[in-house]
């Protein structure tokens, strides 16, 4: 028996691009070719650009190509709300997955409604000091899990996180480990387009600002480290340096050999093409999506031994306790001064990296969701 499955429309509404968004996309879209269900992504008034390129009839709404006025996103988000809530009205789903954590989520009258939500980490529970809008954002996700049905969790590190700290059923929750959208050729002899640098780099990939990053402490081991800081420079991937990152970088002389670069996914993929490691040195993660990227795209792993990252790098990538300054430094050094090393996690990478898979992560979702339907 088919029966309809809905995506609501809070994160294409508020995520231009992003992993929640990416994510919701992937499964949604492999699932609704699956054929088993009928699939709605109501997505609404929308700012997503991945939604461009699903399925046909998957999404349900209107893409706005320009936002540049903030103010729009709460007129935006009301009109979503009121347009689902009447047209849901006449067509009421089996299940309603939940794209986030929305402070104003769709509810139906229909008790047989299901509902399944994703939990993605618990970083904010961790690490995030008690300010009103982290209360906010906190109460808004505790209510969005306390009226789910079935829950979703991407690591069973956050798994066990969730259990501990809300206290959920663990008979509850499921852990659906996600994919990598990478995708070309796995070689040896596959460097990828090759960019212009001095010298050798090691690549950093993502949000700095954060303290559970621990960008300061790489930074701090980069510099300590005169066979690591002589031989290679630290490129980071993401936003430009803050006004307190560059005082850092200049206070410890590195201001030539630390760069920031910004860009595209092919940008990024040449960036692990050509990095002779990848470090990511988090106190926390609720899964780690880099680690899959650097590895499938055949750049050694160095990475701290804390939270999920060892459920996903498993034996692909040399550890380092996240902690400690010299053990960071060592563990990089240990890989970039020895070929062979470099190489052995060059093709464990690989192998690591084949055993995640977007389509994987959609089969074993739409049996979360054939679960609810019995």
């Amino acid at each position: 028996m088919r029966h309809q499955i809905l995506y609501d429309y809070y994160i294409f509404s508020h995520q231009k691009y992003g992993g929640v968004s990416r994510y919701i996309f992937e499964i949604a879209s492999r699932i609704a070719l699956m054929g088993e269900h009928e699939l709605d992504i109501f997505a609404g008034l929308y700012i997503n650009e991945y939604l461009q390129n699903a399925p046909a009839g998957l999404v349900k709404g209107f893409h706005l190509k320009d936002k540049s006025i903030r103010g729009l996103s709460l007129l935006i988000d009301s009109l979503n709300y009121l347009v689902s809530e009447i047209s849901l009205r006449s067509r009421v789903p089996s299940i309603i997955h939940e794209t986030f954590h929305s402070p104003r989520p769709i509810l139906l009258r229909e008790k047989r409604v299901k509902r399944v939500v994703t939990v993605y980490d618990m970083i904010q529970e961790k690490f995030y000091p008690p300010t009103r809008k982290n209360l906010s954002f906190l109460e808004t996700k505790a209510a969005s899990i306390k009226r789910a049905d079935h829950i979703i969790c991407i690591s069973e590190n956050t798994r066990q996180d969730l259990i501990e700290i809300l206290n959920v059923n663990p008979d509850k929750i499921s852990t659906v480990h996600l994919g990598c959208s990478f995708e070309f050729e796995k070689t040896e002899n596959n460097p990828g387009i090759l960019i212009s640098q001095q010298y050798p780099y090691i690549l950093y990939v993502g949000s700095r600002k954060s303290p559970h990053k621990n960008f300061s402490r790489l930074l701090e081991a980069y510099a300590r480290s005169d066979v690591i800081r002589d031989t290679h420079g630290l490129v980071c991937f993401g936003k430009p340096f803050s006004p307190s990152e560059l005082l850092q970088i200049d206070k410890m002389n590195l201001k030539d050999r630390v760069s920031v670069v910004s860009g595209n996914d092919e940008m990024l993929m040449t960036l692990y093409r050509n990095a002779s490691v990848f470090v990511y040195p988090s106190i926390y993660e609720g899964f780690g999506l880099p680690l899959l990227e650097a590895m499938n795209c055949g750049c050694p792993v160095v990475c701290s031994d804390a939270s999920s990252i060892p459920e996903v790098a498993g034996d692909a990538a040399e550890y380092f306790n996240p902690h400690d300054i010299d053990d960071i430094g060592d563990a990089i050094q240990k890989v970039v001064s020895s070929e062979h090393r470099s190489k052995d996690l060059r093709q464990k990478g690989f192998a690591r990296s084949n055993l995640f898979s977007w389509q994987t992560c959609a089969v074993k979702t739409k049996d979360v969701y054939n679960s609810l339907l019995l």
